[in-house]
């Protein structure tokens, strides 16, 4: 084998020897000779099909330049050699793809694009020619035959060519300035005389990605990047379109190839990070972010991506501080400031925790956007400024939709349709209290239709809510103009958003109007602040009627307390021992369930006087992250406490084993403003009393809404200073604690709220109040 190599070797070289001197016909007996020997010898193929080629045998020149390209597929010679191939064939379309395969493998080709300009001028493309050339002078300024042709075409296209630069000039300069509609109609004027216009298709297919015409956005997309497959911005504005349409994993090919066009793409690198954010790879995106940052470290969309996606991550002490970056770099930075916070409330870090939640709240004040309104629930108490920030926040991150689905239908069914919409149809606290809720409505009156917009976890309780469904449809992934159309499609007479602006929630499927009423309810306590939103319900505890002004919605409310639960969940009846649980075998249990964003310093000073007060008493509170619990023992002993005496509670998987535990506490202390909510009514449910303070606004009374409901209205206090006093005086006096915990357990007993059916007969009661409406 070896002799034979060297045998071909000695072949080619003497065959190339002699066609550099011209002689081709020995040449060709020569790399004949050697393709016998070894006929996927890719250099004597080459050599071959250009000898053929040269002499106008243009067929078997193609022949051997389709041989050669298979032999060496990754060599930009093969794709060029096959490109001149299909040329002289008059295959012109086929040529420039196998040219731009042959600049894909060696971007600084000049053959290739030389051959390309030549092509576009039989096809009279006078600019994309034209344009093909310059490259050549940008990699080589010195090349004739580049000069020549770009000299020969400008003096050709002299007064076009101005008068196309200066069209150009003014579509970017009305795009700039915000007239889209005067932009695009340049650039399609543009397009009519010069259909392969790289900048006129580029600016159309983001201002029609902008306006949300998606499919017309990708088709300018598209096109852009076939007239100029070299370039990176094709490829990157066709992998925005395919993400605004939701192809994911199509958008992170086409990014992918921007980015090995040019390595440092910044904007390329920013939504390959937005799609693994979307695809819930958020690993992925943080390598995005990153590296975005190591090429600028000051980019502030960069920053926020980089710190949001942390907090989804739950390393909410990482994404604070660079929340905090972005702040020293521009202090305006939209909603920064409250993100920062959250971030810190979620790690109990209370860094100048009240000089900023004043700037907040007077920025909201101020009719900046400085806190979107899941956040700002944990700072304020005025409904007044709540629904200012949900305003702000609402109208520039969900606005009412140009298009509307729904133009005015009846549609007159034999049941009235409730559509559900929510990503927690799963173990989730929404799910576990609308489940029962599910499973009881009137199903000779009402056909219930599910749409899905969280994850599959295969739970049981997912399982209700599909059997309990008429309809159950899975739309995760899709966009929210499909889903809006899915349930347009449905004719659903009344949609249900259970969510709000909450984690993987979509509210903008409702600014489409898929539906003729639409109700905001249960996952976000608070106004949508919307056009859209019809109805909230609530109760006249959370949405008195005082404060109807706050709601844009109409708000209707239930009798009673508005918060369902599951009449099928049943508490274990072994109880764990305080060693299972990792409490003292000895002293008080102050319990207090809730999220780590909800404790403010405030509370914990009280808490922590509270176990001053009880000799030997705990705080039992819920695993939180590392840095929260670090951040709370140091607190506890910055107020002279021993951090030891706060237990956190490992999740135990069954929530009857979790009720059974309630058991083991004292009183559970609620937080405000914002309250527990089915914490608070797990826990009563479980027999243990809850104190908490009552509030002014939505989310700091729902608590005082489910006691006040069962007839216990006296454990609502008005000062942090009487919740502490009764926490303590509970603690003190065990008789007392005992006629209080035997109340609740009568009361428990007979209680409405935790009546399913009765809960869901008044909620039935409203959607036909909203219908007759």
């Amino acid at each position: 084998m070896v002799g034979i190599v060297d045998n071909v070797d000695d072949l080619i070289g003497r065959a190339v020897e002699r066609q550099s001197r011209g002689n081709l016909l020995e040449a060709s007996v020569l790399f004949t000779k050697a393709l016998k020997l070894q006929p996927t010898n890719a250099v004597a193929l080459y050599s071959m099909a250009a000898i053929e080629l040269n002499q106008g045998n243009v067929t078997q020149g193609l022949a051997l330049a389709k041989r050669c390209l298979d032999a060496a597929p990754s060599s930009h010679l093969s794709a060029y050699i096959y490109g001149a191939g299909l040329k002289a064939n008059r295959l012109l379309d086929e040529a420039l793809e196998s040219f731009d395969r042959a600049l894909t493998l060696n971007p600084t080709y000049v053959e290739a694009l030389i051959e390309k300009g030549n092509i576009y001028v039989e096809k009279k493309d006078y600019f994309q020619s034209l344009a093909q050339f310059e490259k050549v002078l940008t990699i080589d300024p010195t090349h004739i035959l580049a000069q020549r042709n770009r000299a020969g075409l400008l003096e050709g296209l002299k007064g076009h060519v101005q008068d196309l630069s200066q069209m150009t000039l003014r579509g970017l300069e009305l795009q700039g300035a915000g007239n889209i509609a005067g932009a695009q109609e340049i650039f399609l004027q543009i397009l009519r005389t010069q259909e392969t216009h790289f900048v006129s298709l580029y600016s159309l297919a983001a201002m029609c990605l902008n306006q949300g015409r998606v499919d017309e956005g990708l088709h300018y997309a598209e096109r852009s990047m076939k007239s100029d497959p070299t370039s990176p911005y094709g490829w990157y504005i066709t992998g925005c379109a395919l993400k605004a349409a939701r192809r994911f994993h199509d958008a992170l090919k086409h990014l992918d190839h921007a980015l090995t066009l040019n390595p440092v793409y910044k904007e390329a690198l920013m939504e390959k990070g937005i799609v693994y954010g979307e695809l819930k790879e958020y690993v992925q995106a943080l390598l995005q972010f990153n590296q975005i940052l190591q090429i600028d470290p000051e980019s502030k969309l960069a920053l926020v991506n980089l710190a949001t996606s942390l907090t989804i991550l739950k390393r909410h002490d990482e994404g604070s501080q660079f929340f905090a970056r972005l702040l020293s770099i521009d202090p305006e930075h939209e909603y920064a400031l409250g993100a920062m916070v959250h971030a810190r409330l979620h790690s109990c870090n209370w860094t100048d925790y009240d000089v900023n939640c004043q700037r907040i709240i007077q920025g909201v004040r101020d009719g900046k956007r400085v806190c979107r309104s899941l956040a700002f629930l944990a700072i304020s108490d005025s409904p007044k400024d709540q629904l200012d920030c949900s305003r702000m926040f609402m109208t520039q991150a969900y606005p009412l939709k140009e298009e509307q689905l729904w133009k005015g239908a009846r549609y007159n069914h034999p049941k009235i349709r409730i559509g559900y919409l929510s990503p927690d149809l799963r173990e989730h606290p929404v799910g576990h209290l609308m489940a029962g809720v599910f499973e009881a409505h009137d199903k000779s009156r009402y056909e219930i239709h599910s749409f899905s917009l969280g994850v599959n976890d295969n739970s049981v309780l997912r399982k209700r809510f599909i059997d309990a469904s008429e309809k159950f449809v899975d739309v995760r992934g899709k966009s929210s103009r499909e889903i809006a159309q899915i349930i347009r499609d449905a004719e659903i007479d009344i949609l249900v958003d259970l969510a709000g602006p909450t984690m993987d929630a979509q509210p903008d499927i409702l600014g489409f109007r898929p539906a003729p009423i639409q109700v905001g309810y249960l996952g976000y306590p608070g106004t949508s602040a919307t056009p859209y939103v019809d109805f909230i319900l609530g109760d006249e505890t959370v949405t008195p009627e005082k404060d109807w002004s706050f709601y844009t919605e109409k708000v209707i409310n239930l009798p009673g307390c508005y918060l369902p639960t599951d009449s099928k969940v049943k508490i274990a009846d072994r109880t764990p021992t305080r060693a299972e649980m990792s409490l003292p075998e000895e002293g008080f249990v102050f319990c207090s369930f809730n999220h780590d964003y909800k404790i403010s310093p405030a509370v914990f000073n009280s808490w922590m006087n509270m176990l001053k007060r009880v000799e030997k008493s705990v705080l039992w509170l819920m695993k939180l992250n590392e840095a929260a619990e670090a951040n709370l023992r140091k607190e506890a002993m910055a107020r002279g406490v021993d951090p030891d005496r706060l237990i956190f509670a490992t999740r135990v998987p069954a929530i009857e084993d979790h009720l059974a535990r309630y058991r083991l506490a004292g009183v559970f202390l609620d937080t405000t403003p914002y309250n527990a909510h089915t914490t608070a009514s797990d826990a009563l449910r479980a027999g243990l009393p809850v104190v908490t303070i009552t509030g002014h606004s939505f989310q700091s009374r729902v608590a005082t809404s489910i006691l006040n409901t069962i007839g216990m209205p006296h454990l609502s206090m008005a000062t942090l200073q009487e919740y502490e006093d009764f926490a303590v005086e509970m603690a003190l006096n065990p008789e007392r604690l005992s006629a209080l915990k035997a109340e609740l357990a009568e009361k428990i007993a007979t209680a409405a709220i935790y009546d399913t059916d009765l809960t869901t007969r008044r909620i039935e009661d409203a959607y036909d109040r909203m219908l007759n409406r």
